[in-house]
């Protein structure tokens, strides 16, 4: 039983008390806070993917040590992902891609790129839609299972990580993801990346809030690509310099990022 179950049934029974305990209007004062403690719960289970309130959500590894796995949503951007691809080529770093079915069928060479360099492509969902946490259970499993499709005809890889966009999460989600069998991928570190202005600034952030078996989350899409780029090579600086490696995201976490073909 997860956290939200827990929480439900345990609003209920308190409700229940409440009707035997009290009368009049000390019954509907009681009720009213049981309302706004539950309501106050579930905001930070949507919200935190990290407490698996609604299931179980990969956001870290800290039994890894001194590893940390490389990250970024949104894209792919003709504009930013193939100067990110190149450097880290030439840092011989494998990262994680979470990509957009849309963006997919529209720059197909570029998850062809990522494959052949050895980066792991992930699901973004097919739109990337501010409402996508209040869809249907129909309307959800359609956006991600169309996401696949258009990232399995892009580079011939059936995604297997999935993350949430913005990352909120809810019941609905979890019963999509199992249905589909897909791992849920949250993050622990970099978050708001985009509207840093200052690539060192956005290092020592990082840095800042570094601890083992890190996910860390950036963006390659809609953003300044030279601000990314001064961040990361601050950040590869000072992640060899504290002792850490960049692991790849299956490597981390212990999963399959595609099905077998």
């Amino acid at each position: 039983m997860r956290p939200f179950h827990i929480s439900i049934l345990a609003a209920f029974l308190l409700a229940l008390s409440s009707f035997f305990l009290f009368s009049g209007f000390k019954f509907w004062v009681a009720l009213g806070a049981i309302f706004i403690l539950l309501n106050i719960i579930l905001y930070f289970g949507v919200t935190r993917l990290a407490w698996n309130f609604f299931g179980l959500a990969f956001c870290h590894q800290r039994a890894m040590g001194k590893k940390v796995a490389l990250t970024f949503d949104d894209g792919p951007d003709a504009a930013c992902t193939g100067q990110l691809l190149e450097f880290l080529g030439e840092q011989k770093c494998r990262a994680a891609f979470f990509v957009t079915g849309e963006r997919a069928a529209k720059y197909p060479q570029i998850l062809e790129q990522m494959v052949a360099a050895g980066h792991i492509v992930g699901n973004h969902t097919m739109h990337h839609l501010w409402w996508t946490n209040l869809m249907s259970e129909r309307r959800l499993t359609a956006e991600i299972s169309a996401a696949n499709a258009a990232i399995y005809a892009a580079c011939g890889k059936k995604c297997r990580f999935f993350r949430p966009p913005v990352g909120l999460a809810n019941n609905i989600l979890f019963r999509v993801l199992k249905k589909l069998d897909l791992f849920c991928i949250g993050f622990s570190n970099g978050r708001y990346d985009r509207a840093e202005k200052d690539g060192a600034h956005l290092a020592g952030r990082i840095m800042a809030n570094l601890k083992n078996g890190d996910i860390i989350i950036l963006h390659d899409s809609e953003r300044d690509t030279k601000v990314l780029l001064t961040a990361l090579k601050q950040l590869f600086t000072e992640l060899t310099a504290a002792g850490y490696q960049i692991v790849p995201l299956d490597e981390l976490i212990g999963r399959p990022a595609y099905f077998e073909s």
